[in-house]
């Protein structure tokens, strides 16, 4: 399955030391050797939270 050759790509990241990239620098080394597809939710949401400021404008989101 690519998502857990992904997982163990980052995992190799960390053996290294490499703490400080993103699961989105690993997923562009590998990219030309896995299957991306689309996936649709419908109504659901989805966003990106890589800090304290995405996530309060992903909790407002959801505020009544």
């Amino acid at each position: 399955m690519d998502f857990l050759y992904w997982l163990g790509e980052i995992e190799k990241f960390i053996q290294r030391g490499d703490t400080k990239s993103y699961a989105e620098d690993v997923f562009n080394k590998i990219s030309g050797k896995i299957v991306l597809q689309p996936l649709y939710f419908g109504d659901e949401v989805c966003m990106e939270i890589d800090t304290k400021e995405d996530y309060e404008e992903a909790r407002g989101s959801f505020k009544k």
